[in-house]
């Protein structure tokens, strides 16, 4: 039996600040007037991203202002001139952020991992979402080898179809 996610593509959902600005670089600012972006953040980033062949949906605050289509294009470019990949980009609910990745998962986006350094209301609805699909980022340190270590060896729960009956409903 086909699952009907095969055709959707894998979605990381990822906050920006504490993931690939770290806190302690808060008053860090690169020419164009947006925060520096951590390198070893971005270069685990990339690589989690060709592990997956993913798409990105932004529910950072971040988002908040390019959630209007013709603004996408621009944090596209955005991200791209920091250097990361983008397969895909979309923009999620910032202010609900666990509800939207149900919200999506209803939809049939059932491959997907969470990466953002403020987990609890992720945590909360752990049982629905998955708690191997949520990677904590420490927001001093932000994305790092340890991390990709971690994602890589869950790698097939992550990216599987196969979910508990429970999950599924």
């Amino acid at each position: 039996m086909e699952n009907p996610s095969d055709d959707k593509p894998f979605i990381i959902y990822l906050d920006i600040d504490g993931v690939l600005v770290s806190y302690l670089k808060l008053r860090d600012f690169d020419d164009d007037g947006h925060h520096s972006f951590v390198p070893k953040a971005v270069e685990t980033l990339n690589s989690i991203i060709s592990m997956f062949d993913a798409h990105i949906c932004i529910v950072s605050t971040w988002g908040r202002s390019y959630r209007y289509s013709d603004k996408i294009n621009e944090f596209k470019d955005f991200l791209i001139s920091r250097g990361i990949i983008v397969n895909g980009l979309t923009i999620g609910d910032c202010d609900d952020r666990a509800g939207y990745v149900l919200k999506m998962k209803l939809e049939g986006y059932r491959r997907f991992l969470i990466i953002d350094d403020e987990v609890l209301e992720y945590y909360k609805r752990g049982d629905e979402i998955g708690y191997n699909r949520i990677l904590y980022s420490n927001p001093w340190r932000c994305l790092d080898e340890f991390d990709l270590v971690g994602v890589s060896r869950n790698f097939n729960r992550i990216n599987g179809n196969e979910y508990p009956e429970i999950l599924i409903n």
